[in-house]
Order: structure tokens, then C-alpha cells, then sequence
């Protein structure tokens, strides 16, 4: 029996912009482009897809989410608030911990609402190449029913690589898949090859292009597919050379999926070709070639037609679903056929194909089939299919009614396997099922169908599930958490039931209980699952990871304004805010007004970790301007940054912004001014020539001023000073600070420190200076600390 292809686009809601493929690889292709149109993106759309089994879909649906709805800062620094501490416990298992749990981990943290420091990037990547045990038991209990999912095995390179497309950090993201790809270990160069083909970099095609020769079919294949998603059309010949000399048919069929992709007329033939070839992988992909080229329905269907009565299924599967699309009256009648063939692997190709027909075509003869299907492997075939037809919007609601009537009766079967699975598609279908459901409930006895009974009620979402509430002191600890996990329909009056739940001893129950508690607005729900992480115990810690990774793919405005939890975010934004600016720290006088931005110490915090240099401070500070796009001081360091680095024009375009937000300081007027000279900019050198040289004048004046009152023999050397600086220059603070300092105006010393720190971030002595200045006292404490860590690093 052929494995189940994974396409779970089948679970995508419907949209009229995106077509789902019997590709896995040209389906998530189509996905990525769909994303870059967005005049045509519906944002309900992945509103849903965000929970897509696939973590790949739903990273490129959670990342599109924050484009369309952009979180303010207060709400993301609520969500940082609340997720901060766990982010970095699910940080270390995603270092250390056994495969299974390693991977839960890793893919959560690629929806980390702040994302992750490049130096926790790098420490996870470093563990790629492994043993890669798996330790602990999976299950509380034994599971005496087989189970059945999708096809989505526990692969820690498609882990690592949506880890690295998960970054926001542009310029560290190239950096970290260049030094992945310069790997020689193909365990480290997979996961980078697999993140480029949904996240492209162009400019790392040539390192690609040498791995589209491996040896290592795997290697080769996902290096063709990555340079195609980097070069498109100009690797075309390339890749019908590579076509012309392999002879494996898993790297030719993959090779005709990328192909088939450039729609060019030049490829039509060579589909053609293939449609006689030896393996029928290769004939299953030459079809589907065929099938989505871009040509006229008519010459389609007149290839595809014998396509229906070759001897491999799988084959005449492919065509009947491309034949079926075109309107050709020929397909279903050959999929019918193969459903009542006495060979499984045709009625298992059967069913599968039957998931890409319509959902009042495919449900009524998969439904019939359901109940009377012996074989094992065509019984997962039909439910996946129905699973999948079931979650189409484009329910035919006679049908539905149809369906919920037969299940019904597979709901009281003996058999509990075949009730289970009635049991998951009448919560597929919604409302429509949910007296079946609540009726089935009263009868049965078997723990797996009460547990699968109990979770279809919280897919359809009743809030009648408080008469169920006997099934808490239940011993089956799944019927526990699936009731829990159902509860947050019923809004606060299950609210009292779920908090008894953090505390069953079950981890599975705990996880369901917190789960719906912060589904229903209670943010402290995290600490359960904090405390479930810090476990020994690997069910306890992989349940709090898979619930961390569901909780932060949730995106507060993408709910009703009425949802407790929007409501509770929001509230706890506010703490965030400030009647004079949102970035500000409140009744705060002690600190400099440049330092008084509550996000600083995180980017010092950042600042401080690896290996400091210019280039890694870049990554950092580009990551924070695009997280936090209205904080100034970390604009200011950017600029100063940029200088160290050759990159003047970059430099004037932040130190700009800065002089709009802050026009008066004096550090940032000489630098502009400074730059727009050397970097040949006269516009900008005459419109701030003259303001600049005022500007100094004045202060210059006013410091001589001050230096008349000054007594003994520092006045003398002080004088002295003043005649080396006639012309305007970055010496007028070190007179500046010296003066206040005797005047014993400390707040002003701090200020004139703060100008000259984030102008000049590098020197030590300026940063050392500050730090000793600055108060123990209050907030300024937490950014007194991260400066001196600050500190050190320059040091080193």
C-alpha cells in the first residue's frame, strides 16, 4: 500500500486564489507565491491555516498574519511579557533533549512572538548532526486502538529549517544558511536547503548549485528544488540537464514536479516522453506535470484519457484528478472502478485520489465505503480522504445531513475503531453532527470513542458541554483531557472546572486544562505549562511544548474584539504605555531622557551574547529597528554601527529619522553633517550646514560663558581647550560634561552621556562612564545591569 502523500492543503479552508496539488513540494510553493500576492490574500484564510498540522504552512500563514494585522508594540511586548521565560526553558530542550521532544521544542520556538537571539539560533543549530535517540515513553497508557494521522514523521532537518525561515533577522538569516550550506555534513546542509525553497535568498544560488550534482538523491533533489525557488527561470537548462542524466526515479519524478513549474513550452514534450517510463513514480509525476501545464483543456485530456487504464494505480489515480478537474466525464467511473477492485493498493489509490474531488462527489462513495472496508491500510486511505473533503468550506449541506445519518449508525457500533473514527469526522462536519454526538455519548462505553466523541464536541464548538461534566472523574486520563480541551466553548462557567484541571496529575489533562484557560483570557495558565516544562518526566515536558507552540501561533487582533483573551492582552499592554509616549517608561525622572525607552536593556541583553563584533551587532540591531521601528536610541547605535562598517548612506538614512524625532542634539546634527560631506550628499550638507555651524556657535558660546566663573588653575587649562574648537566637532561634550560636572549638575551630565554613548557605542570608556553614573534605583536598575554586561563585552 503506498504511503499517504501529506498534502495537508487538503485541510485548508477554501480559497479561490489557491489550488490545492497532489505535490506536496509544488503545493507549498504555490503557497509561498500565494503569499506575495496580496491583492488576492484573503486574511481568514490563514486565520486557519496558521493551525495547519504542517508547521511549514503554518509558519508562512503565521508570518503573513503579522503583516496583514502588525502588532503595536505594547501588545508585543504584552506577548513577550507573558511568553519570555518559557521561550528560553523551550530554548534548552531544543539543545538537549531527546529527538521527539527536541523537535515539539524547536518547532515552537519558531513562533516565539519576539523571536530568538541569533547566539540561542546557533546553539541549536550546533546540535543538528547528533544521536538522535528517542528516550521516554510516548503514552501514559498503552494505545489499544491503531492509531491514525497524517503523514508528518519527526524530522529534525525540516525542524531545524523552519527554524532558520522562522528568522527575522535578514541579513543573519543569509549569514547562517551560508554557513550551514558550507557544511560538508549533508545533516547540516538539508535544513538549510529546505528553508530556501518557502524563504528565498538569490544570492546564495552559487553555493546551492554544486549540491544539485550529489550523490545523495535526497541532497540533490531538495538542492534542485532550493536553487529553482532562488533563480526561477534561469536555471532552466540546468535543470533538464540534471533531468537527462539521472536515472532514480525518486530524484527524475521530483525533478518533473520543479520542471513542470516553469510552464515552459520547450518541457511539454519531455512530460510526454515520460509518460513511458519504467517506474511508475516517474509516469504518477509525468501526468501531474501534464495535468497542472498551462495548455488547452482539449490536448490535456486527450493524453491524460489512456492514463486511466495503466496497470499502476497510483498512475491512473493521478490522472483521474487532473481529468476530473478539466470536466472530463471519464475520471470518476476509473476511481470507482479501482474502489471495488479486489487489490488493495488500487482501492487504497482510489480513495486517496478521491480527496481532490469535489465534497459532494467524494464524501457519499467514500461514506459507503467506510463502514464496509476490511483492509487496514485502504481504511486510513478513506478517512484521511473524508478528513480531508470534511474540512473543505464548500460543505454541500444535503450531503452533510446525509453523512451525519450514516455515521450515526457507526457512532453505537461494536466495533470501536469504526465508532472512533465516526466520531472525528462528525466533529469535522460542525454543528450539523452535534446531537449525533451528544446522543452517542450516552450510550458509549468505550474509552477511545468517548475520548474521540468528547474532542469532536470541541471542534464543533457547543456550549452544551457542560452536561457532561460526570466524565471528569473518569480514569481514561484521555477523556479527561479532551473534555478539557472542549470546555472553553462554554466561556467562564467552565472556568472553575478547568483550574481543577491544572492540577490532575495527568500531563496530557493539565496541558488541555491550561490550554483553554488562556483561551478564555487567563495569561497566568502559562505558569502551569512553565512548571510542566522544568519536569524530568518527557510526556509531562512534550505535552507544555506542543501547547507553548499552539498558544503563540495565536494572533490577538485576528480575534473578535469581544474574545477574553484579545480583551486580556490588551490589558496587559497597557502596562506598557505612557501619557507622554507609548515607548517610555513611566514616572520615571532619574534616568537620561534618551535612556528612559523600556526596551533597551533587551537589546543590550542581545548586544552582549556571542561573539561581539561589528558585523553581529548589525544582525542584532537590524533585527530590533524592524521589531521595535520607533525606538530611537536603538536607530542611533544602527547609524554609528553603519559607519564602522562602510556604510555612510545607510547611516544618514537612520541618522535622518533620528533628527526628525530628536532635531536638537547637537551628536547627531555634527555626524548627519559629517556623513552628507563625505558621502558627496549636498542637499543635505548646505540644509544642515548652516543650522549646524548655529547651532555650535552657541553652545560653544555658552560654554566659554560658563568657564569665566571658574576659579583656580583648571580655569586656564579649560581656556586653553576652547581655541582647538573654533570648528565644529564631537570634542565640544568631553567641554560640555566637564563643565556641568564642576557646575555639580549631574541630570545634565547623564543627558550630555547618553548623546555621546549612543553616538559612539564602541567606546568603552564612554559606556563605563554612564553606567557608573547611573542610579541603583527603581527601573534604571534592570538597565544599569545590561550596560555593564554591555561592558564587559567591549572589554573583551
Amino acid at each position: 500500500m503506498s504511503p499517504y502523500f501529506s498534502s495537508t492543503s487538503q485541510f485548508f479552508p477554501c480559497n479561490n486564489h489557491f489550488q490545492v496539488d497532489t505535490d506536496p513540494w509544488v503545493l507549498q510553493t504555490s503557497f509561498a507565491n500565494l503569499l506575495k500576492e496580496t491583492r488576492l490574500v484573503n486574511p481568514d484564510f490563514f486565520e486557519k491555516a496558521v493551525f495547519d498540522p504542517n508547521p511549514v504552512f503554518s509558519l508562512l500563514s503565521f508570518q503573513k498574519l503579522k503583516e496583514l494585522l502588525p502588532l503595536n508594540i505594547e501588545i508585543l511586548s504584552a506577548l513577550k511579557e507573558v511568553f519570555a521565560d518559557s521561550v528560553e526553558i523551550i530554548a534548552r530542550k531544543a539543545s538537549i533533549a531527546p529527538l521527539r521532544l527536541r523537535t515539539a521544542a524547536i518547532e515552537s520556538l519558531a513562533f516565539a512572538p519576539a523571536g530568538l537571539s541569533p547566539g540561542t539560533v546557533e546553539r541549536i543549530m550546533l546540535r543538528l548532526p547528533e544521536e538522535r535517540n528517542v528516550e521516554g515513553s510516548l503514552s501514559e497508557m498503552p494505545p489499544n486502538l491503531p492509531l491514525l494521522h497524517p503523514s508528518h514523521p519527526f524530522n529534525l532537518e525540516k525542524s531545524f529549517a523552519l527554524l532558520i525561515s522562522s528568522l527575522a533577522l535578514k541579513q543573519f538569516r543569509v549569514d547562517l544558511l551560508k554557513q550551514e550550506l558550507a557544511q560538508k555534513n549533508p545533516e547540516r546542509r538539508l535544513p538549510a536547503l529546505l528553508s530556501l525553497q518557502t524563504s528565498p535568498v538569490p544570492e546564495l544560488s552559487e553555493m546551492v548549485l554544486p549540491m544539485t550534482r550529489s550523490p545523495e538523491t535526497t541532497l540533490a533533489l531538495e538542492a534542485s528544488r532550493a536553487l529553482f525557488s532562488c533563480s526561477g527561470q534561469k536555471v532552466f537548462l540546468l535543470l533538464l540537464a540534471l533531468l537527462k542524466e539521472t536515472s532514480d526515479p525518486q530524484k527524475k519524478s521530483g525533478l518533473l514536479g520543479v520542471i513542470s513549474q516553469t510552464n515552459r513550452e520547450e518541457v511539454w514534450p519531455i512530460f510526454l516522453s515520460h509518460l513511458k517510463h519504467a517506474s511508475p513514480l516517474v509516469r504518477k509525476a509525468a501526468v501531474a506535470a501534464i495535468g497542472r501545464f498551462s495548455r488547452k483543456i482539449e490536448e490535456k485530456n486527450s493524453i491524460l484519457l489512456p492514463c486511466l487504464s495503466d496497470k499502476a494505480p497510483e498512475v491512473a489515480s493521478e490522472a483521474a484528478i487532473w481529468l476530473w478537474r478539466n470536466g472530463s466525464l471519464d475520471a470518476l467511473p476509473r476511481l470507482e472502478a479501482l474502489l471495488s477492485h479486489g487489490n488493495p493498493q488500487d482501492r487504497g489509490w482510489a480513495a486517496w485520489g478521491l480527496a481532490f474531488f469535489s465534497f459532494s462527489i467524494g464524501v457519499p462513495i467514500l461514506s459507503e465505503k467506510f463502514g464496509l472496508e476490511q483492509n487496514a491500510d485502504v481504511v486510513r486511505e478513506i478517512v484521511l480522504s473524508l478528513r480531508a473533503l470534511l474540512s473543505s468550506e464548500d460543505k454541500d449541506f444535503h450531503v452533510a445531513g446525509q453523512l451525519v445519518f450514516n455515521l450515526s449508525r457507526y457512532l453505537e457500533s461494536p466495533k470501536p475503531f469504526l465508532a472512533t473514527q465516526a466520531a472525528v469526522l462528525c466533529g469535522l462536519l460542525g454543528e450539523v453532527a452535534e446531537d449525533a454526538v451528544l446522543s452517542a455519548l450516552e450510550k458509549q462505553e468505550h474509552p477511545n470513542v468517548i475520548a474521540s466523541l468528547l474532542s469532536a464536541l470541541g471542534r464543533i464548538g457547543t456550549p452544551r458541554m457542560l452536561v457532561l461534566t460526570r466524565f471528569l472523574r473518569h480514569n481514561d486520563s484521555r477523556i479527561r483531557a479532551n473534555l478539557m480541551g472542549s470546555f472553553n466553548a462554554c466561556g467562564a462557567d467552565a472556568i472553575p472546572f478547568l483550574i481543577g484541571g491544572t492540577k490532575d496529575p495527568s500531563p496530557r489533562v493539565k496541558a488541555a486544562a491550561a490550554k483553554s484557560l488562556f483561551k478564555l483570557g487567563h495569561l497566568q495558565a502559562v505558569e502551569t505549562l512553565r512548571e510542566m516544562l522544568l519536569s524530568p518526566n518527557f510526556l509531562t515536558a512534550l505535552s507544555a511544548c506542543h501547547t507553548f507552540g499552539y498558544l503563540m501561533k495565536i494572533h490577538p487582533l485576528a480575534l473578535n474584539q469581544e474574545n477574553p483573551l484579545r480583551a486580556s492582552i490588551e490589558r496587559e499592554s497597557k502596562k506598557f504605555q505612557s501619557s507622554s509616549s507609548n515607548s517610555m517608561i513611566p514616572n520615571i525622572s532619574t534616568l537620561p531622557p534618551l535612556l528612559q525607552d523600556r526596551r533597551l536593556p533587551e537589546l543590550f541583553e542581545r548586544l552582549s551574547k556571542g561573539e561581539f563584533s561589528d558585523h553581529f551587532a548589525k544582525n542584532i540591531l537590524e533585527s530590533f529597528t524592524q521589531q521595535y521601528p520607533d525606538c530611537y536610541a536603538a536607530k542611533r547605535i544602527f547609524a554609528s554601527f553603519l559607519v564602522h562598517l562602510g556604510e555612510p548612506i545607510k547611516a544618514i538614512d537612520f541618522l535622518e529619522i533620528c533628527l526628525k524625532k530628536n532635531p536638537g542634539i547637537i551628536a547627531d546634527q555634527l555626524d548627519t553633517f559629517r556623513l552628507a560631506l563625505s558621502t558627496g550628499n549636498l542637499r543635505l550638507a548646505q540644509t544642515l550646514g548652516s543650522k549646524v555651524r548655529e547651532n555650535y556657535s552657541f553652545i560653544l558660546s555658552a560654554c566659554k560663558a560658563i568657564s569665566r566663573d571658574i576659579q583656580g588653575g583648571m580655569a586656564e587649562e579649560i581656556n586653553k581647550r576652547f581655541d582647538l574648537l573654533d570648528s565644529p566637532s564631537m570634542n565640544i561634550y568631553s567641554m560640555m560634561i566637564q563643565l556641568k560636572t564642576i557646575q555639580g549638575e549631574k541630570e545634565t551630565v547623564l543627558e550630555l552621556l547618553s548623546e555621546l554613548f549612543l553616538a559612539r557605542p564602541t567606546n568603552g570608556s564612554i559606556a563605563r562612564h554612564l553606567t557608573a553614573l547611573l542610579p541603583d534605583l527603581g527601573n534604571s536598575c534592570i538597565l544599569k545591569a545590561s550596560l555593564q554586561i554591555y561592558c564587559q563585552k567591549l572589554s573583551c
